[in-house]
């Protein structure tokens, strides 16, 4: 599954599946891990106490003309790229914690 990229503001973007259907998203980051680069999203048009809404993690890709793509990430890539993820969360979260105390 692919979907395009388009700018929605400075942090939110609706993509586009294959299926037409449009998806309005919270980007939060994106990290480099594996050789390859995974971003981070949030759904922004689904209520947090919907059972649907929850954390969107996305390969990242480059087209030669220089729009962003993303797509699922593979079955036996995604739970090394979710702990990727938290591994990056608690880092920072620890950072913000000894600046905080500083």
């Amino acid at each position: 599954m692919s979907e395009e990229y388009s700018d929605y503001g400075s942090d939110f973007i609706t993509i586009t599946a294959e299926d037409g259907t449009q998806y309005e998203l919270e980007e939060l980051f994106t990290f480099e891990f594996m050789d390859r680069s995974f971003t981070a999203f949030l759904p922004a048009d689904i209520d947090e106490n919907d059972p649907r809404y929850g954390l969107l993690l996305l390969e990242e890709f480059a087209e030669e003309d220089g729009t962003r793509s993303f797509e699922q990430i593979d079955d036996d890539d995604i739970d090394a790229v979710y702990e990727e993820y938290m591994r990056i969360i608690v880092n920072y979260e620890d950072d913000e914690v000894d600046q905080s105390e500083a």
